[in-house]
């Protein structure tokens, strides 16, 4: 006998490849979904496997044929249907439909009351504790005399669906990924106590090694060589439509104002089909220990002003790893852990990879910059105000001349750092760009 109450057994990519597998034609809608049915079943305390099986005979596997109710309805297990011929239940959308199926399922399975709120609007019609097996939901097997279904063997015919699930080896398709860094050295990321430049360079090579000795190809579309903000965004863009993927993922790491922490993962919108990646990412990045935020909504927040979000063809996500200026996250951090849990949000696994040393790429540099101080004219200037202009410390013209406004910027920079525990200059702005604060704006 199996019981109804209890953690899921199966996974989330063994129902994802059972449903492929029996529905060729299946909605993504119903792919992004399956998540709810582990998530709601484990807020209850109630196998959502068993729930998403009983889904599966309810609906034809997700075929919708001859069945009561239709996917707009977002009613996966017949909920309401008391006769044939009656529409049943609807609701707002998927994941409340498979709250009240979850809630009504709990309601035959035991005694025990609801943790989240009710949506089950038939919940108070069940006797409570009467089928607290899944053999027991067929009212013809039922020794309560009572249970979900009238039809003979209904059940067994929902264990039947979960053997096949368990059968599953439990990993996706093979995938086609994008995989970049955000930035470069020559308009780079945040700065902090970790360099963003930097780290997501190293997270990103992890990354795609991990995909890559898992079977999926992946393709590095971090630019290296865009000389101002926009024209980097559109390198990165440019890379990525040049292929066909299945997946953007942007590596990044956040900074404000050093109190801020923990990981969160930008989407385009709470319909893009790389929601519930991002949300499997968020996840595996907290197991670390960093603070998932925004988990009310998964960890993830969407950001359709955000360039790469909205211009890739592919449904793209960017991973806020962590805080590089907060004290705690960057004492997590680790970027083979970091890198781990990104894969195994993507696919589910986690993969252990032994890598070479590539920091060569990060510390090599076009030229060697050269000290700037008030009156010099040079395309180190340039550079200089191309990087403080992106900072939003710079508001004048990107015209090679460091007068007072390339020299107010780099004063403001210095005293920045210095509030950051980086010592630049004098500490207290000297108005000159030396070595130390080249090495410090490029990461070299």
């Amino acid at each position: 006998m199996i019981k109804i109450q209890g953690e899921a057994v199966a996974s989330v990519q063994q129902l994802r490849e059972y449903i492929k597998k029996v529905n060729k034609n299946v909605p993504q809608s119903v792919l992004d979904m399956i998540e709810y049915y582990i998530e709601e079943g484990k807020a209850e305390g109630i196998r959502g496997d068993i729930a998403f099986a009983q889904s599966c005979l309810e609906t034809g596997n997700f075929t919708f044929k001859d069945s009561a109710v239709t996917l707009e309805q977002n009613n996966f297990a017949g909920l309401g249907v008391t006769q044939q011929g009656m529409r049943g239940n609807a609701f707002s959308d998927a994941k409340t439909g498979i709250r009240a199926q979850i809630q009504h399922l709990k309601a035959y399975a035991n005694k025990e009351s609801l943790n989240n709120t009710c949506v089950d609007v038939r919940f108070s019609y069940v006797t409570r504790g009467t089928a607290p097996y899944v053999e027991w939901l067929g009212i013809k097997e039922n020794p309560n005399g009572g249970g979900w279904a009238s039809g003979k063997n209904y059940g067994n015919k929902i264990i039947d669906i979960l053997n096949q699930i368990l059968d599953c080896k439990g990993v996706d398709d093979k995938m086609v990924i994008n995989v970049h860094a955000g930035h470069n050295l020559i308009v780079p990321g945040a700065t902090g106590i970790l360099n963003e430049t930097t780290e997501d360079r190293k997270v990103k090579e992890l990354v795609i090694a991990k995909l890559k000795k898992i079977g999926n190809t992946v393709y590095d579309c971090t630019d290296d060589t865009a000389k101002t903000v926009m024209g980097n965004l559109e390198a990165i863009v440019e890379k990525c439509n040049a292929h066909t993927a299945d997946l953007d993922v942007s590596i990044h790491f956040n900074c404000a104002t050093g109190s801020a922490h923990g990981v969160e993962v930008c989407v385009y919108s709470k319909d893009s089909r790389a929601v519930s990646y991002a949300k499997n990412i968020a996840t595996s990045i907290s197991e670390l220990g960093f603070t998932k935020r925004h988990s009310e909504d998964g960890g993830i927040v969407v950001r359709n002003n955000l360039y790469v979000l909205h211009h890739t063809n592919a449904p793209a996500l960017l991973v806020e790893c962590c805080f590089c200026d907060n004290e705690t996250d960057a004492k997590l951090y680790n970027a083979e852990a970091m890198a781990t849990a990104i894969t195994k949000g993507i696919t589910g696994q986690v993969v252990n990879t032994t890598t070479t040393n590539t920091k060569k790429e990060e510390t090599q540099y076009m030229f060697k910059p050269e000290t700037c101080k008030v009156g010099d004219t040079n395309n180190s200037v340039l550079l200089l105000q191309e990087i403080l202009k992106a900072r939003g410390l710079y508001k004048g013209k990107l015209d090679k001349n460091y007068g007072k406004g390339t020299m107010d910027a780099v004063n403001a920079y210095q005293k920045l750092r210095m509030t950051q525990g980086k010592r630049l200059g004098n500490g207290k702005g000297d108005g000159v760009c030396g070595q130390d604060m080249w090495k410090d704006l490029l990461a070299i």
